[in-house]
């Protein structure tokens, strides 16, 4: 029997959670089941395409407000348009959804994702979560053991909660002397690489001052943010303020990291909160030395200075030592870096997350029994 998978996502954007989600998609959609992936807004050309090419219907359903009622309409005959063997929202925002607009009675299992720790901060969405979504789901998606604790704690301890890590998949790029000089920076010249939206939560702002930091103490780096988001202009100006126009280098969204990931020397994950980030993974895999803050999974991943250094939030001076020293001990930071690819390629490899994302759809399915 054929098996039939609707995915439902908020935005159709170059995110972590999108390019996960297209794995999984494409081992779907190979072993001959049918994908459908719907998104509620901000559709990306580039993901669109990515999505098309794996075999999977990709609709825009069109929400233009929080509350847009012919949007909610529509995704309410999705929901019942086919005899679907698995519904997967991944956001607590469109599990919430889906469980008020799924029918009482449905064949199908419908799975929840928790793919960061600051949803957990949000008292409304918590109050929803466990008030009314949990209730109607048969089974929750987790991407570090952080949110399954939180998720277990604050909503509900008798769910099926399945912590499945992300995966990463390398693909090596021979672009970083293409790319340099694309920056107009030197080959001998540091470059510090982040990837994330622009958007508060993930601190790019810090970044900003704690390269000015390292700037003033004699060791200058540029930096790379690879991303799109608000918080552009701000950064620009922001960039400008601290008389860093020559080093901060704003290169908008992209389709392949892995080409700035091969021009960089550090990567820094700045973020107030987090998931499991898969920016993180994925400048681990290709070996760059790494700093992030330890917050949400981010300590799971490695603990301090074992692969990856770990500093708190929103500390500008913490951050300026660790870039100084990995700029100047560059033994040290090429050490960390074989570190870190060796544990990526270990602990979060591609396959592994496919495999355990595909036997948790299998055990929901047959709970339910809509196919065999």
């Amino acid at each position: 029997m054929i098996r039939r998978f609707l995915f439902l996502v908020d935005s159709l954007e170059l995110g972590g959670i999108q390019r996960q989600l297209l794995e999984v998609v494409r081992a779907l959609v190979t072993r001959g089941d049918v994908v459908t992936l719907a998104a509620m807004r901000s559709e990306n050309l580039a993901m669109r395409a990515a999505f098309c090419g794996a075999g999977s219907e990709v609709l825009l359903i069109g929400k233009h407000s929080r509350f847009d009622a012919g949007a909610l309409g529509r995704l309410r005959r999705l929901l019942r348009r086919e005899h679907w063997s698995l519904v997967q929202a991944m956001s607590p925002q469109m599990a919430f959804w889906c469980a008020l607009l799924a029918p009482l009675r449905r064949p199908w299992a419908l799975v929840g994702s928790v793919l960061n720790t600051y949803f957990f901060d949000d008292r409304l969405s918590l109050a929803a979560e466990r008030l009314i979504t949990n209730h109607r789901l048969d089974g929750v998606i987790v991407n570090s053991g952080r949110a399954g604790v939180l998720y277990r704690r604050h909503v509900a301890r008798g769910l099926p909660v399945a912590v499945i890590r992300n995966g990463v998949r390398v693909t090596p790029s021979t672009a970083r002397g293409v790319v340099r000089s694309e920056l107009g920076v030197s080959d001998v010249d540091p470059v510090i690489v982040t990837v994330g939206r622009l958007v508060p939560v993930k601190g790019h702002d810090v970044l900003l001052d704690a390269v000015a930091e390292a700037h003033r103490r004699g060791v200058r780096p540029h930096v790379v943010l690879v991303g799109d988001g608000p918080l552009r202009m701000a950064l620009e100006q922001q960039g400008r303020a601290l008389g860093l126009e020559r080093y901060v280098h704003l290169v908008g969204e992209t389709v392949e990291p892995e080409r700035w990931l091969a021009a960089g020397d550090l990567f820094v994950l700045p973020s107030r909160s987090e998931g499991l980030p898969n920016a993180l993974l994925e400048a681990m895999a290709h070996g760059l030395p790494c700093i992030a803050t330890r917050v949400g999974g981010i300590p799971e991943v490695a603990s301090h200075e074992d692969c990856v250094l770990l500093m708190p939030a929103e500390d500008s001076h913490a951050l300026a030592e660790a870039l100084v020293r990995l700029c100047q001990d560059t033994d040290h930071a090429r050490a960390l870096g074989e570190r870190a690819r060796r544990v990526a390629a270990r602990r979060f490899g591609m396959e592994r997350m496919i495999q355990r994302t595909l036997e948790f759809y299998q055990q929901l399915i047959a709970r339910r029994g809509c196919c065999p």
